[in-house]
Order: structure tokens, then sequence, then C-alpha cells
């Protein structure tokens, strides 16, 4: 029996086309493990920039509530209302008890706000936001501070004191309060040995702000604020923080971000400027990112 077997032409023919498929095939792998990761690193970001707005969201909801509840006039209480300095230090209870002053905003620097300043504050905007939670308070944190209100008369006082006679009043309702600082500073979180940044804020615990690491990857934020100068519940004016002459005008806040992957991608190059509130923000590295922006109005 006469068996033929390749002949070497044949063998040569054969690997190179089998070399040709193999290496279509990995790159045709390649472009889709890319594919891949780049998706899988835009839904990261666009994930951190969802909940990075749910929590101000929320805040800013609240604040509305707190507004449209409670006269100032009226409200009194065992806890020491403190008066409002734009300020906060990390020893004092001054800035939490600060409640007249529902929102508040520095541009671009801590400034007096030694608390954010002490903890590794990394660029942008700071926002503070205080006010009540909608839900009634059933129980008491004994170091938390509280408000008691009705339609004409508001309490403001410590878990603790929440039985004093100072503190009573018939046919009311009980809220915790609450005071925020967002910002940016670096996080907990490093890649390749550096420091992804990351939204914080300073919230109050036991009177005191207490820093809390929000979401990582959050690399700037912006705020731009809309100004109601004549009570009409109509926007007069659009300003950076820096421009804002009564807090208690404040009907409208805009917020930018800026939101990166926490790692480099060495095949990716980001030399953007990107436009957020009042500056532009140049960067010239292998970051993805993406900028968001979102309005909400605080009803007065």
């Amino acid at each position: 029996m006469n068996i033929k077997g390749f002949s070497l032409v044949e063998l040569m023919i054969s690997m190179a086309l089998g070399i040709f498929i193999l290496s279509i095939t990995m790159a045709t792998l390649a472009s889709v493990n890319k594919q891949f990761n780049y998706q899988s690193t835009l839904s990261a970001i666009n994930d951190t920039a969802r909940f990075s707005f749910t929590l101000l969201e929320q805040d800013l909801k609240e604040v509305s509530y707190w507004q449209s509840l409670v006269e100032m006039s009226q409200l009194s209480g065992s806890a020491f209302i403190s008066t409002v300095t734009n300020s906060c230090r990390a020893d004092s209870q001054d800035w939490a008890r600060a409640i007249q002053q529902s929102v508040f905003a520095i541009n671009d620097a801590p400034s007096d706000y030694l608390c954010v300043a002490e903890d590794a504050y990394l660029r942008g905007d700071i926002l503070t936001l205080r006010g009540i939670k909608h839900e009634l308070a059933t129980a008491f944190d004994p170091n938390q501070l509280y408000l008691k209100t009705n339609a004409a008369q508001s309490r403001f006082y410590f878990g603790r004191d929440s039985s004093d006679t100072t503190n009573q009043l018939s046919n009311a309702s009980q809220h915790q309060t609450f005071s925020h600082s967002f910002y940016i500073g670096n996080s907990q979180i490093q890649c390749n040995g550096q420091p992804v940044p990351a939204l914080y804020w300073q919230t109050s615990h036991r009177g005191f702000p207490r820093k809390e690491e929000l979401l990582s990857g959050v690399e700037h934020m912006q705020i731009t604020l809309g100004l109601d100068n004549n009570d009409d519940n109509i926007v007069d004016q659009v300003v950076s923080p820096n421009n804002v002459a009564s807090w208690r005008n404040v009907m409208h806040v805009t917020v930018d971000l800026l939101v990166r992957s926490k790692c480099p991608d060495s095949q990716h190059v980001d030399n953007k400027i990107y436009r957020l509130g009042d500056i532009t923000y140049q960067v010239s590295d292998n970051y993805h990112r993406r900028q968001f922006r979102q309005s909400f109005i605080i009803n007065q």
C-alpha cells in the first residue's frame, strides 16, 4: 500500500495558515478583552457618580423639608444653637450646632474649615448641608442632636435631654438632625502605590465633626449656586460660593463631579481640559474619566 505524507511545502503552508489564524484569534481576543475592561471601568465610573448624586440629593431633599417645616425665630431648646461663623474645628461642637445655616459652600480651599484641612483635603469646593432626617425619631442616641417641632415652635436638644422640660412640646414630631460637609480627599485605597481620590464627608458624631470616606474615584467637585434675592421663588443670580452674600437666598445647587478610574490604563491617554463650575482642570495621564453635572432645587 502506497501511503503519501505531507510534503515540506504543504507543511509550511499549513503552519503559516495556522499561525495566521492564531494571530487573528489572539488579536480578536485582545480587542474583546480591552473592550470588556473599558466597559467595566466605565460602568464603575457611572456607578460612583450615581451613588454620589444619590447622597447629595437625599441631603438636599431633607434640607428642603427642614426649611419648610421649621421657623427659625421659634427655635429654642436645651442644646446651644451656635452663631454661624462659616468655620469648622475638629475639637468643637459649634459646627453641628449652627443649624440655622442649612446650605454653605467654600470655593476651592478649606479656609476656616480646619476640620477638613486636617483630614488631607485634596482639591475642589466644600459643600456643607444641615437639616433634619425626614423619618421620625423613635429611639434616641444620647450624644446625637435632635429637633422636636410642631406648627408653631421647635426645640433643639441632645438625645440625652429628650425628656427635659425645656424640650417639651405638644403635638410635636421628633427628628434627628444632620450636618454633612462634602469634599474631596485621598482615599485609603491605593493603586500602584498611589492614593485614589475620594468623596468624603464630615458628619456629626456626638456633636463633633468626624470624617467618613464615601466613594473612591471622585477626583474633583465644584459647586454653583442659584440665588433668589427678592423672595419670588425665581433664581435671580447664578454664582460661585465666594460670591454669595446671604446663604438664606440659595434655592438652586448645581454640582459638577469629575470621576476617574482607580488605576491607570497604559493604552489610554487623557489630556483633556475639563470645565467644572468656575474653573478649568487640565490633566495629562492614563486614567479614564467622565464629567457629570446635576442640579437640585431647594424649596424655601
